[in-house]
């Protein structure tokens, strides 16, 4: 067999040269148009927030992710494309045609461990593109956008990939998003992946990928052949999946109370769990799967949600802030695509009274609409699938929940002054993470050395997190590995953490009141 050598060489980054790069490296005819998610990377990558300036290019490249679906599917058909693809690197840097000379310079002065380290905020990811030119995106991390002006919650992108180049260690966070092919996987086996790549990657484990992904989910309910993946998989089949590779399913409806859908899907998002959506649209033959990485809330003094609650002749809400945009992995698109969130006591015209209840979304694109016009349309959210961690039995509606019986105590030690800006956020956290984000409370030396050093903690918690404004009012921090139940109805309380050191005698008088066995700090 003749040896190919390993190759690297650099252009100065453009949309036309990205575009060309890809179509040389899938193969694609000249004449060919470029996919639509191509395009969409473009424009990711040539805006201010990524600002990418020039892209390196290593071939051949060998992924186990697309070698995979090569082995399983590629290498049985007569005209089977190439097992070996080629990998795009994107750098801020302006180094054009030179950028191997750049890094290769830069190793010699500095030495592997500082020169990885310097260059990890100027890196911006990879792309791997594949020898299939009607679908040549492969396996893609790069960083979501970052501006301290439009705070967003990335969460489950905050996976950090290592990534070996030219000896070099470069560190960027993300989450992986491919195009479907259709012959090993189509939406939903993409969304799953990019979701399961987090979670599994979260534990220690190695990524799934899609090939195992397609397997995982037809093994025991195929309606008809598991290749080609063309038909995709229906809501059982993404369940079984799940299951298949350690996990367990949760099944959110937003057919019920839409602010509940809201919340816990900002908890389990927050938490650095990727949810898979259900869509659809009364013009689509199917159904469509996306997995949502990442959300930013509409920080309008105004723009709150509430579940309404009637004690004692009382009305008050469980409020917090709205959704005014969600990031996803669409595989008609490209990663982290921006869609507007449509609340839907926000009205939006439907005469359907079913279809008022539901959320809709609508993708919003950066930069040049009209170049997607085709995907514009509002979209509904039919359900939404969690992959959650065996042990953390707790859901998300449990939090909330949990959180709505706490509300008139909380409301109560809020005081008139300040009961009607407290704003919930809930969320699932390692132990560990918590405890070292504890010194960030403003809490006194003794508190602190009290909560890090003598509560006994399950892996995951849940946290219920009182705030007034932008200030920690309380914390709850509860058992995750243990369904809520009745009597006794505080056994998930492990803990109270007031901000106020003077509300500890109060919040005791609950814990011993209500049968709680809950240590407050």
């Amino acid at each position: 067999m003749a040896y190919t050598p390993l190759t690297f060489r650099s252009v100065a980054f453009s949309e036309e040269t990205f575009l060309s790069e890809i179509a040389k490296a899938s193969g694609a005819p000249e004449e060919a148009l470029p996919a639509d998610q191509a395009r969409y990377l473009a424009s990711y990558l040539k805006n201010p927030e990524s600002g990418a300036r020039t892209i390196l290019i290593e071939a051949p490249y060998i992924d186990r992710h697309y070698l995979e679906e090569f082995t399983g599917y590629y290498a049985s058909a007569l005209h089977a494309p190439s097992s070996r693809a080629v990998r795009l690197h994107f750098f801020r840097e302006e180094w054009g045609t030179s950028a191997k000379e750049a890094l290769l310079d830069r190793l010699s002065r500095e030495g592997p461990e500082q020169a990885s380290s310097s260059l990890r905020d100027e890196y911006l990811g990879f792309i791997v593109v594949r020898p299939l030119p009607s679908a040549p995106i492969g396996r893609t991390v790069l960083r979501p956008y970052r501006n301290p002006d439009k705070p967003r919650c990335f969460e489950p992108a905050n996976t950090q990939h290592d990534v070996h180049l030219l000896g070099l260690t470069l560190r960027v966070p993300g989450l992986p998003f491919q195009q479907q092919d259709q012959g090993v996987g189509a939406c939903a086996t993409t969304a799953l992946w990019s979701a399961l790549a987090r979670v599994a990657r979260a534990d220690g484990a190695r990524a799934v990928t899609p090939l195992a992904v397609t397997l995982a989910a037809t093994r025991t309910l195929a309606l008809g052949r598991a290749f080609p993946a063309n038909k995709g998989l229906d809501r059982s089949q993404i369940l079984e999946a799940i299951r298949h590779v350690g996990y367990a399913p949760e099944i959110l409806n937003s057919y019920g109370d839409p602010t509940l859908f809201q919340l816990a899907l900002k908890c389990y998002v927050r938490s650095g769990i990727p949810v898979i959506l259900n869509l659809f649209n009364s013009d689509w033959q199917e159904n469509h799967a996306v997995t949502v990485v990442g959300y930013r809330e509409d920080l309008s003094d105004s723009a709150t949600t509430e579940i309404r609650y009637n004690q004692k002749g009382l009305s008050f809400g469980l409020r917090s802030r709205g959704l005014a945009r969600l990031f996803v992995h669409d595989d008609r698109f490209g990663p982290y695509a921006r869609m507007t969130w449509v609340h839907p006591t926000d009205g939006d015209g439907e005469t359907d009274d079913k279809a008022k209840e539901l959320p809709h979304l609508s993708f919003d694109p950066y930069g040049n609409r009209e170049a997607f016009k085709n995907f514009l349309d509002p979209v509904k959210v039919h359900e939404a699938y969690v992959p959650l961690y065996p042990k953390l039995r707790m859901s998300a509606t449990d939090l909330t929940l949990l959180a709505s019986q706490l509300l008139p105590m909380v409301r109560h030690l809020a005081g008139v002054e300040r009961r009607e800006s407290l704003l919930v956020d809930l969320r699932f956290v390692l132990n560990g993470r918590y405890l070292s984000e504890a010194y960030e409370l403003g809490l006194s030396s003794a508190r602190t050395a009290d909560l890090v050093s003598t509560l006994l903690l399950p892996r995951y918690i849940g946290v219920i997190r009182f705030s007034t404004g932008s200030s920690h009012f309380l914390d709850v921090l509860c058992d995750t590995t243990d369904i809520p139940r009745t009597p006794p109805a505080w056994a998930p309380v492990l803990a109270f953490v007031p901000q106020d050191e003077s509300q500890r005698e109060a919040l005791g008088t609950f814990a011993s009141t209500n049968g709680s066995s809950a240590v407050v700090i």
